[in-house]
């Protein structure tokens, strides 16, 4: 089921004041197969059910537009966004991220607030695998988890900077390895319903041990196992880190898939 937005014209003994319109609650198009009822905006605006005053709302004209414009939406349309920005707020800002807060019409066309936050360097995991299947993961204590964390290497990378390149920093500070092979596994978002952080992993082979340069804020441990270990600290929970997950267990198909030995 899809809902719209029923609007109304103003009627003599309604004034259109402040260009002000009124609307009606959603009403119903059923979809059945590919066919959908779809109202023109002229249909739309005539569009009226007998309702007591209590039933009605007000909407400014400014936002009549939006509505419309997700009235005739295909629910197929990947590219059709239908949000509507009124305004935004910036709540919060340091190095790292920063918050907003917008004051949007919802797809329904209801009012409502969205909080977003935005992160200045993207997200970069990186998965060892040297030619005996073992893998290399770091230990720290993550601050907003309040709670110890086992991962792959993995830090952040500049927007302006190409991933890879991050990658190869993030592993020789964190781990001293340097690979002579990449591979870019996936692309991934880490919770899209609040914010815009963008990731990505790469599979790292053909190592050599060098030194290890960690960050000063960094108190890290890091431990060699085979990757089967890595893959049952996934399985019993050992591991929760996304990246880390995410990474583990791509490697563990590809390697079941033979695209890895």
């Amino acid at each position: 089921m899809f809902f719209t937005t029923v609007l109304q014209k103003p009627n003599r003994n309604t004034p259109a004041e402040n260009g002000l319109f009124r609307f009606r609650r959603p009403f119903f198009v059923s979809f059945l197969g590919k066919q959908k009822r779809k109202y023109s905006k002229a249909e739309l605006k005539k569009k009226c059910l007998h309702r007591t005053e209590s039933d009605q709302q007000i909407l400014h004209t400014g936002q009549v537009e939006a509505i419309l414009r997700n009235t005739n939406f295909d629910g197929m349309n990947e590219q059709h966004n239908p949000w509507t920005i009124l305004s935004k707020k910036d709540i919060y800002n340091n190095p790292w991220i920063s918050i907003a807060e917008f004051d949007v019409l919802n797809p329904a066309g209801g009012k409502g607030i969205y909080g977003k936050v935005h992160f200045k360097n993207n997200a970069i995991g990186i998965i060892v695998l040297d030619d005996e299947l073992n893998t290399y993961l770091v230990g720290q204590y993550r601050f907003p988890l309040n709670k110890y964390s086992w991962e792959i290497p993995e830090g952040g990378g500049p927007l302006g900077i190409d991933p890879l390149e991050s990658a190869k920093r993030e592993l020789k500070e964190e781990t001293g390895l340097v690979a002579e092979e990449w591979t870019k596994l996936l692309d991934l978002h880490l919770s899209n319903s609040v914010t815009d952080e963008y990731g990505c992993i790469f599979l790292a082979r053909s190592l050599k041990q060098e030194e290890a340069m960690p960050e000063e804020t960094e108190q890290l441990v890091v431990k060699k196992v085979s990757f089967e270990e890595a893959y049952q600290m996934v399985e019993n929970g050992t591991i929760t880190d996304s990246l880390a997950v995410t990474a583990i267990l791509k490697v563990r198909i590809l390697l079941l898939e033979g695209k890895l030995k």
